[in-house]
């Protein structure tokens, strides 16, 4: 069953605030619905492990990946404002190349006061067809028409399936590791506790140009 039907619920100073994917959407506009379908999955599966208690405060989330699409960045975004905070870094750094040239820039850290989740789609998610095309110049007609379709089926397969169907979970084996290091997936049940200083430096960390 989907879940693009259940909002993302965050605090704002107290303030309850719920974002539906098609106010996500709007907000983006039409070019890239797939991204804001990977951003409202990533929410959903992260904020559940950054605070099983209850919605976390938007403004103390901060968001790092390897991810450059304008989308993801507009969902990210109008839920948490850490775009225009300078919250949300993309960093090509965190890109994985072992997982494939398909798969290789869709890493999510999210972080949350000492707690952090690292968040990497699952194989089968998105094709190689559709990164291929996204990352080609010069798109003759019939290809932006294609990747239009593209674009529009990844959203719909994104938005039917469960967050814990699109990523799995990175957890570290101690707080002082981060995921871009090698860690391998485990249970995907629990989010990492990070002392001070490590969230912080998270949060500040060298920002750089989405491209």
């Amino acid at each position: 069953m989907g879940t693009a039907n259940r909002p993302v619920l965050v605090l704002d100073e107290g303030t309850s605030l719920a974002f539906s994917v098609e106010e996500m959407l709007r907000y983006s506009g039409p070019g890239s619905p797939a991204g804001v379908a990977v951003a409202y999955q990533a929410m959903r599966c992260a904020f559940a492990l950054l605070d099983p208690g209850g919605p976390p405060e938007r403004r103390e989330i901060s968001i790092e990946t390897a991810f450059r699409g304008p989308g993801a960045r507009d969902g990210f975004e109008l839920v948490t404002r850490a775009l225009t905070e300078g919250r949300y870094v993309v960093n090509p750094g965190l890109e994985r190349p072992s997982r494939g040239r398909t798969l290789e820039a869709f890493f999510f850290r999210l972080t949350y006061r000492n707690r952090a989740v690292t968040l990497l789609v699952r194989e089968g998610v998105v094709t190689d067809k559709f990164i291929s095309l996204a990352r080609r110049n010069n798109r003759s007609p019939e290809e932006e028409r294609h990747f239009a379709e593209l674009k529009q089926d990844h959203a719909t397969r994104l938005l039917s399936a469960p967050a814990d169907e699109v990523f799995e979970t990175v957890c570290h084996a101690d707080s002082g590791s981060h995921a871009d290091s090698g860690s391998h997936a485990d249970s995907g049940s629990q989010a990492d506790t990070l002392p001070d200083s490590q969230a912080d430096a998270a949060s500040n960390a060298h920002r750089l140009p989405e491209g």
